[in-house]
């Protein structure tokens, strides 16, 4: 698609799921990439950092990004400058670049990045070719990454200055280092006093807490205090990011029409989130700025097709005479047995590399514990919870053709990523959260019914899991069914 786009005698933006594919594309010279400020490098500000770097730490980062400019293909992003096991602390001192105005025939970008660069001249009078329309309506659904976390604010407090290493700001010490404090303190009693409001709940809507006058009080002053502390150090610095965090916690608790949002609660990282209901504002926000727009989908159904187009305010033309595309592997379905036996018995060497979806993470956990001493005796193998973070887990994964990964298809799909396997396991058919405050939003506020509406969503992850895997080197593809899943497997018998 992106050569066919390149050769085109018309100007295109190719809009993709993810960063990486887009520097991937870019390195095959298909095309050029689109970033946004906060992946570019930017030289003056490296510079500064080396003029300042004092400690070990620092000077190690300096080292390391000295390496990658003088051996890298490219140096204009930082994206492809690994962070995952040291260096992510400093990240912020190296960037902030600017892009000239591209000439070339096919411009990529991610979703992220098209929010953040569409009122660019870059993008003006060209075609717009997105690619996954599900990708799309997954991204504007999340709300452009519009939340609060405690994580997020100490993040960027120490990106301004880091009381442990002594860089950044000096100036501002004692400002980011009462800001620190105040900020483990509010999120720290806003778990306390949710906790011991809503115990059993992992996510507490908005709505819950209003209800609750004495705890909406004092929740509410909580906030703005909070809010007040961190503002005097945005007076001092020149940080939108941190204007943006500031906003998101005074918001969180006023009800708004049309947003839907929550509290999830957790003793590591409590996290405020809001998310629009309605996107086809969204949608004509940030596409109307091509001349003309066209979606690719490589899996779907009409129903999922007729709910994305339905949630993005699209309408869709079908062009391909044949809609729907068979997989290009082995599908085999299967009733559930034992776990153990029937996935251990299709991760030979042959296999391999070989992916494994499973319902949620205890199920990750009690399958690798079970079988760990088998399965590494002649695989690499990697779980989630067990090898790092997602970015060192597919990373890691990636480097061995023996390797077996263990994850849920919720992992998978939130990823957004393209995974090169040449067998995937799928222990359980991906299911619907519609307890969770914005899936229950999206059905209640759909026509549709509430039960074929969830059917269709299941489908639909399951498509996401496709997109993620297919290429041509998956050749088998094995799902075990429960009996309360016949009628999505029926689904899917009769497409593929």
């Amino acid at each position: 698609l992106s050569y066919s786009l390149a050769q085109s005698n018309e100007r295109s933006v190719l809009v993709v799921e993810s960063k990486d594919l887009v520097l991937q594309l870019w390195q095959s010279r298909l095309g050029q990439a689109l970033f946004s400020e906060e992946d570019l490098f930017s030289k003056e500000r490296f510079d500064n950092f080396i003029n300042n770097a004092s400690t070990v730490d620092e000077i190690k980062f300096a080292m390391k990004v000295l390496v990658w400019i003088h051996t890298n293909w490219q140096t204009e992003s930082i994206l492809d400058l690994n962070l995952s096991f040291f260096g992510g602390q400093f990240r912020s001192y190296i960037v902030g670049g600017k892009q000239e105005i591209l000439d070339s025939q096919l411009l990529i970008c991610s979703y992220s990045d098209l929010v953040k660069v569409s009122n660019s001249n870059n993008l003006s009078n060209r075609n717009g070719v997105v690619m996954s329309l599900a990708g799309l309506e997954k991204y504007f659904s999340s709300g452009n990454s519009r939340k609060a976390s405690w994580n997020m604010a100490l993040y960027l407090l120490r990106s301004v200055y880091n009381p442990e290493s002594g860089f950044g700001r000096e100036d501002l010490k004692a400002e980011i280092t009462d800001a620190m404090a105040a900020t483990d303190l509010f999120f720290g009693l806003m778990y306390l006093m949710l906790h011991r409001h809503f115990p059993s709940k992992r996510y507490v809507k908005i709505e819950d807490i209003i209800e609750d006058g004495y705890l909406f009080k004092k929740l509410q002053n909580m906030t703005h205090s909070y809010a007040h502390k961190l503002s005097k150090v945005v007076e001092k610095t020149e940080l939108p990011a941190l204007q943006n965090l500031i906003s998101e916690v005074s918001n969180s608790l006023i009800a708004e029409q049309g947003i839907i949002k929550w509290i999830e609660v957790s003793e590591y990282n409590t996290t405020f989130k809001n998310q629009p209901l309605e996107l086809a504002s969204e949608t004509e926000k940030y596409l109307s700025v091509f001349s003309s727009v066209t979606f690719i989908e490589r899996f779907s159904s009409q129903e999922w097709l007729e709910y994305l187009s339905e949630r993005l305010g699209v309408t869709l033309e079908i062009k391909q005479a044949s809609e729907f595309v068979p997989l290009p592997c082995e599908v085999k379905l299967l009733s559930q047995t034992s776990t153990q036996d029937w996935i251990v018995n299709m991760l030979d060497r042959a296999n391999l590399p070989a992916i494994v979806l499973f319902e949620d993470p205890r199920a990750v956990k009690k399958y690798y514990d079970g079988v760990y001493s088998l399965l590494s005796e002649y695989s690499s193998v990697l779980a989630q919870g067990y090898s790092g973070g997602p970015n060192k887990l597919f990373r890691n994964f990636a480097i061995k053709d023996n390797s077996v990964l263990l994850i849920t298809g919720e992992m998978l799909i939130k990823q957004s990523r393209n995974i090169m396997v040449k067998t995937c396991l799928i222990e359980s058919l991906p299911e619907y959260d519609y307890y969770h405050p914005y899936n229950s939003a999206v059905i209640e506020h759909s026509q549709k019914d509430s039960t074929s509406l969830v059917l269709t969503l299941r489908q639909g992850r399951f498509f996401q899991v496709l997109n993620s895997l297919a290429s041509d080197k998956l050749e088998s593809v094995a799902i075990s069914y429960k009996p309360n899943d016949e009628q999505l497997v029926q689904r899917l018998h009769t497409l593929y």
